[in-house]
This record gives C-alpha cells, sequence and structure tokens, in this order.
C-alpha cells in the first residue's frame, strides 16, 4: 500500500511539473534532455564495428565471404564467421552451375518449405540447414558418377530466410529480412527510423550467445546519425532482437498538450 501511494504520488508530481513546464516551453526552444547512461556491456560482448560498405558491383556471394581480423573472430567468432558458414533456409534463392554442362545445372533454385530440390540426373538433394559448400561437395560426388571430374560451383542469389526483429518506437515494427549483411544503423533506417517518442540514446540489440544466455548490446541511435559512435554499429545477426524504448517524459508532453489535468490522470493510471 505504501508503494502504492508512493507510486501516485511520484505520478502528481510529474504531472504538476509539466503543467508548470509546459507553457513556458512553448516560448522557447526545447532543452535537450540528457538520458540516462548506455546499458554497460561486457568486453566479451562487444562486437567489431561494422566497415563501410562494399563498393558497387560486387556480388552477394563476394560480400557473404568477406573474413573478419584476428581481433574480432577472437570477441565473436560464431558472429563473424556467420556469412561463411550460413545455413540454408526456406526461401532462400541458390544457383547450381556445373561448369561446361549445362544440362545439370540450376541457373536459380529456391530452397522449398521441405528443402529437397529436384536435381538433373542424380534426383533429390537436400538443402535446408546446410552451408553452399556442404552442398557442392554432395553434387560434385553424386554427378561425378555420370561425368568425368565435374567442377561444381553453388552460390547464394538471395538470403530470405534469415531474419531480425525491431520493437519499440520505430516507424515500421515487426520482423526485417536480412537480404544483405545489415548494421544496427542500417535496419533501424529500414524500419522508418525512431519516431519521436523513442530513446536514441537507449537502444538495445538482444542477442543470444552459443550456450543459449542472451547478451545485450548498447546502440546510441542518436549519436550515429551525428557520425559518431559507430564502434556500436555491429553488424546483425539472424535471431537478434532490436528494442527501441520509449520516452515517458516526451509521451506526457505530448498528452498533456490536448487535453486536461483529469484526461492526463486517467492516462496515467488506465496506460501503466
Amino acid at each position: 500500500m505504501n508503494r502504492c501511494n508512493f507510486e501516485r504520488r511520484s505520478i502528481l508530481i510529474l504531472i504538476w511539473f509539466i503543467v508548470l513546464v509546459a507553457p513556458s516551453s512553448a516560448q522557447s526552444n526545447e532543452p535537450q534532455l540528457s538520458g540516462p547512461k548506455p546499458l554497460h556491456v561486457a568486453e566479451d560482448d562487444k562486437l567489431r564495428p561494422a566497415t563501410a560498405p562494399p563498393a558497387s558491383g560486387e556480388t552477394l556471394q563476394q560480400n557473404r565471404r568477406q573474413l573478419p581480423n584476428e581481433a574480432s573472430a577472437s570477441a565473436a567468432p560464431y558472429y563473424n564467421n556467420y556469412f561463411d558458414t550460413f545455413r540454408l533456409g526456406p526461401g532462400d534463392v541458390i544457383s547450381i552451375t556445373v561448369f561446361n554442362e549445362p544440362r545439370y545445372s540450376l541457373p536459380t533454385v529456391t530452397v522449398p518449405p521441405d528443402g529437397k530440390i529436384d536435381y538433373p540426373l542424380i534426383g533429390q538433394v537436400f538443402t535446408t540447414g546446410r552451408t553452399i559448400e556442404d552442398i557442392g561437395r554432395e553434387v560434385k560426388l553424386r554427378i561425378g558418377e555420370y561425368i568425368t571430374d565435374p567442377s561444381v560451383s553453388v552460390n547464394i542469389l538471395q538470403i530470405r530466410s534469415a531474419q531480425v526483429n525491431i520493437i519499440g518506437e520505430v516507424g515500421r515494427p515487426g520482423p526485417l529480412i536480412l537480404t544483405r549483411r545489415m548494421t544496427v544503423f542500417e535496419a533501424l533506417a529500414e524500419a522508418g527510423g525512431i519516431t519521436p517518442m523513442g530513446k536514441g540514446s537507449e537502444v538495445a540489440i538482444l542477442r543470444q550467445q552459443p550456450d543459449g544466455s542472451i547478451s545485450v548490446l548498447p546502440f546510441n541511435f542518436d549519436q550515429a546519425k551525428k557520425g559518431r559512435g559507430f564502434e556500436q554499429n555491429a553488424y546483425l545477426v539472424p535471431g537478434d532482437t532490436i528494442v527501441v524504448q520509449g520516452n515517458l517524459y516526451q509521451k506526457l508532453r505530448q498528452v498533456s498538450a490536448f487535453t486536461s489535468i483529469a484526461g492526463l490522470i486517467r492516462f496515467l493510471f488506465f496506460a501503466f
């Protein structure tokens, strides 16, 4: 009961503060609010910053084969080597080429829900959950029974099975398919950016580690827009969740601009 009274008293004090401040703030520029300090992340959880995007004209296959440096690999090898060990899923588009044998090549094939593709001469090949290198080895081995020393190449044309989730104060929250390597900043831009009610300085990326634990990686979107803090702008991993927290103070300021005190009190008690 005491805690409830304390919370109600705190809310009423906040309302009174808004009532006093709102009229004066309308006559002058709003002061820049300083938010809480960014979430602390252990040194082992920090990832290397994203580098500049590859030059135009490079293929997706070249992009996904970029190797990390030793420092970043030691920090998170499971992450940095992701595009070298990407496992196909339903919806991904690949090509399988047998050089000098166009009859036995598949220029474009979409991985079906059951993962089985029909291949000329050798029958079905299972693809889901496998790397392109693994699939290439199988095709080379099986088709080698009919063709002498075949040269087989498997390439990813489009990734559709990998996605991240973006929740909170963004223009278009929801799942986002990673059709290429994408940074946190790029993903937020794809989601319509952060709304005026969002805390751009306190974006969090939730990431599941190999041992099953969840790490929280901070990202300051406001600083990134100014060209600073890009050491936090890591590449995303499928399964990541980006959380953009709401700013209660800004919400209360907006509500107080078009509602009465009684309406504001109802908003506070019924919205939380």
